[in-house]
């Protein structure tokens, strides 16, 4: 099992929400998040480091899937989130030791 985790533009949500849907990828949670990077804002330097100045408005949206989900979801994402431009966002993929559901206790795949 693996969690992904991806960091974009508020402004590439929806199609990217609908894209998964669309590709049967229906469970997800998502968070409002800012984010830091060399990407956006201008370089400021302070007395002792270097640090961006604003932090800009992002979406995490994160994804449980199990391992042959994975590669479908991953260009499904790609091609939903890329506009080709700086600050396009990351994803992420780790893996899940375990998973439990709340609601049944099932465990592993079954609560996914």
């Amino acid at each position: 099992m693996k969690l992904i985790t991806c960091i974009i533009s508020p402004a590439r949500l929806e199609p990217l929400k609908k894209a998964l849907w669309a590709a049967g990828f229906r469970s997800m949670t998502l968070v409002e998040a800012r984010g830091l990077g060399y990407g956006r804002g201008h370089l400021e330097t302070g007395p002792k480091e270097d640090f961006l100045g604003e932090a800009a408005p992002r979406v995490r949206l994160e994804l449980a899937l199990r391992d042959a989900d994975v590669e479908p979801a991953l260009e499904v994402m790609l091609e939903a989130a890329r506009t080709g431009r700086i600050g396009d966002g990351k994803i992420f993929i780790g893996t899940l030791d375990q998973v439990v559901r709340v609601r049944t206790g099932e465990r592993g795949d079954a609560a996914l």
